[in-house]
């Protein structure tokens, strides 16, 4: 088993695209963030620790960004948010 990249590692969102995220789910802020650390490939922990505050309430947001979004799950999220993602802010071009 391949060890997993740090979030560090990870490409970073651009500011850019997470409005557009925003507004295409009606999502709160929060739940934004909670969007775009998933699609890092976060855990819930990881969010939680990032975002400062308890796992359960990642966990709330991120049923919340499951249902307006429409993703089944941690990695179709991931894929909608990155492919929301205009090619021109890409920072791997």
């Amino acid at each position: 088993m391949k060890p997993r990249p740090s979030p560090a590692a990870l490409p970073a969102l651009d500011a850019a695209v997470l409005p557009i995220v925003r507004a295409a789910w009606k999502l709160t802020l929060r739940q934004t963030q909670v969007a775009a650390g998933v699609a890092r490939g976060l855990s819930n922990k990881e969010v939680a620790t990032e975002l400062r505050c308890e796992e359960s309430t990642v966990e709330k947001h991120l049923g919340d960004v499951f249902r307006k979004s429409g993703a089944p799950n941690r990695v179709a999220l991931a894929v909608r948010v990155w492919l929301m993602w205009p090619v021109f802010f890409r920072s791997d071009r």
